[in-house]
């Protein structure tokens, strides 16, 4: 099952497109990206830096925590 990753704060419709491209569908997933993949969307994704990412990251585990 997919969760609706635009639910963090900061990321749109085309960020979560690309993390759903990548695999990733869940917050507990994103809150646990691995460095790789992380790589990869910050190519791919023009302008997310470094704190905004962490954010997001920091974000998607409070997310996770919360759905269970």
């Amino acid at each position: 099952a997919k969760d609706d990753l635009s639910e963090i704060v900061g990321i749109g419709e085309v960020f979560t497109k690309a993390l759903y491209k990548h695999g990733i569908h869940t917050f507990e997933h994103f809150g646990n990206i691995s460095t790789e993949e992380r790589e990869r969307l910050a190519e791919e994704i023009e302008g997310i830096g470094e704190d905004s990412m962490n954010d997001f990251i920091a974000q998607s585990k409070k997310l996770a925590k919360k759905k269970k």
